[in-house]
């Protein structure tokens, strides 16, 4: 069972990384053929022909791609008015209705996208100029929003165990609350695991002279991560709600 979950976690990594390029490449695309078209049309007066259905389907790969990032960075909604409250008293419940709501969001739009498509289909719908099947790009919408839905369902356990790790008994208590801090994707951090650093709640190396050392770490992904405070978690450096037990 735990070499599936690697192997579906192996397979969605590699599906993140196509939907970032996808995406980009979508962007980049548009962009171009955008300020060809303009130019075109305003120096010579011939626009790039069919450059309005080209558009439409680059800005709906787009968005359809960002769906799916965005549900893989639990970033659909975010509620910064109780966002400090819930991330000191009860991050998990927060991490998780943000998930749930996210996995909701794709699955409407999934389906709403499927019934759309099938529509189409129905009806052999082509665009006007270029004679583009409406029901097959709807295809590729459905297939950016299906893999949407299994980053949303991957986005609940984020963010993932480092490893076990067991606390230092003499590391000193520095709050009781985890600390709500921004990561950025691949990005290397040093946690302070012995209370002791100014820079809390990362290492400036004031545990020299102690039998502690740091728990480095590289993000993930960008995103809000609740990073422990009581250095108690055996989920370093994430918080696991061990600092409700001091």
């Amino acid at each position: 069972m735990e070499s599936f979950a690697n192997y579906f976690g192996l397979i969605l990594d590699l599906l993140y990384k196509a939907v970032r390029i996808f995406g980009a490449v979508m962007l980049a695309i548009l962009i171009g053929l955008t300020g060809i078209d303009v130019f075109m049309r305003y120096t010579f007066n011939n626009p790039v022909l069919g450059s309005n259905e080209m558009i439409q389907f680059l800005l709906g790969g787009m968005v359809f791609a960002g769906f799916a990032l965005v549900t893989a960075h639990r970033s659909h909604i975010v509620v910064s008015i109780f966002e400090p409250f819930f991330m000191q008293h009860a991050p998990g419940l927060y991490r998780g209705l943000i998930s749930g709501f996210n996995l909701i969001g794709i699955i409407a739009i999934t389906f709403i996208a499927v019934r759309y498509t099938n529509f189409q289909f129905l009806m052999q719908s082509e665009t006007d100029i270029l004679e583009l099947a409406w029901g097959e790009l709807g295809v590729a919408f459905i297939v950016l929003a299906t893999i949407g839905i299994l980053f949303g369902v991957k986005a609940i356990k984020m963010p993932r165990r480092m490893g076990t790790y067991v606390p230092p008994k003499n590391a000193v208590v520095y709050q009781k609350t985890p600390f709500s801090l921004e990561l950025v994707e691949g990005q290397k951090y040093a946690w302070c695991a012995c209370g002791l650093s100014n820079k809390q709640p990362f290492c400036d190396g004031s545990h020299k002279g102690t039998d502690i050392k740091p728990v480095v770490f590289e993000a993930e992904i960008d995103g809000l991560a609740s990073i422990c405070g009581c250095k108690r978690s055996d989920n370093a450096p994430f918080c696991n709600g061990r600092h409700k037990d001091i």
